[in-house]
């Protein structure tokens, strides 16, 4: 499971971050290499912890621990994303509010990503991360994200971005979950790969490489050339 094994290797866990003490490492040296990415939640993690989880005015509506990436701030954070219980293609699912972060609005077409493992690291998730951001971030006149320049992706992202956890590896994700520091470093892999022009083997998967995905494989997060 997450958060026993060290955050930049396979090893076992026997150390934690003393800031935030959420995050895991197997030795001095392990710490010493994730520092760099890790201070850029450090302080949010501890300002936006589990146990005070904001209660909500409905059954029907959840808060997790999402990441949002603001233009305008010079580094992610840790934020609480509303998440609501609705009808979807005759199943109930818990679909997020993406207006409040301004990700979307009724006009506007929101497109997404899947993160189930990271090749480099050769980690699997236990979860399943969607990146969700502005379709035409690049003609609808969105700013630059500066929240996302320490990860040195590949694209010149803009507009406002959400990194959040659905519960489990299948095609159908109904329930939402937390995401927590021990799944940044997949996320800083997919900025750095996504948008490569080069042939990757990567699990960075598209609505239309999921459906030609066997089921056998979508259930083990076999990675998928992009």
């Amino acid at each position: 499971m997450a958060g026993t094994l060290c955050e930049i290797c396979n090893n076992t866990a026997t150390q934690r971050c003393s800031a935030c003490s959420q995050s895991r490492y197997c030795t001095r040296d392990c710490q010493k290499s994730g520092w760099p990415k890790h201070k850029l939640l450090c302080g949010s993690a501890k300002a936006i912890r589990l146990e005070d989880r904001p209660t909500p005015a409905s059954p029907n509506t959840f808060f997790r621990r999402a990441i949002l990436f603001e233009p305008a701030e010079s580094k992610p954070r840790f934020v609480w994303l509303k998440f609501n219980l609705q009808e979807v293609d005759g199943r109930y699912e818990e679909v997020p509010d993406l207006t409040e972060h301004q990700i979307a609005d009724d006009k506007e077409d929101i497109d997404h990503r899947r993160i189930h493992n990271n090749p480099v690291l050769g980690k699997q998730l236990h979860h399943t991360i969607r990146v969700r951001y502005r379709d035409n971030f690049l003609a609808d006149g969105s700013k630059p994200n500066k929240a996302a320049n320490p990860l040195k992706p590949k694209i010149d992202w803009r507009g406002p971005m959400v990194c959040y956890a659905m519960k489990g590896l299948s095609a159908t994700l109904k329930e939402s979950d937390d995401l927590d520091l021990s799944d940044f470093p997949f996320i800083v892999q997919w900025f750095k790969v996504f948008g490569d022009s080069r042939p990757l083997q990567t699990s960075l998967l598209t609505d239309a490489d999921w459906e030609r995905m066997p089921p056998a494989e979508r259930a083990d997060g076999v990675a998928v050339k992009i």
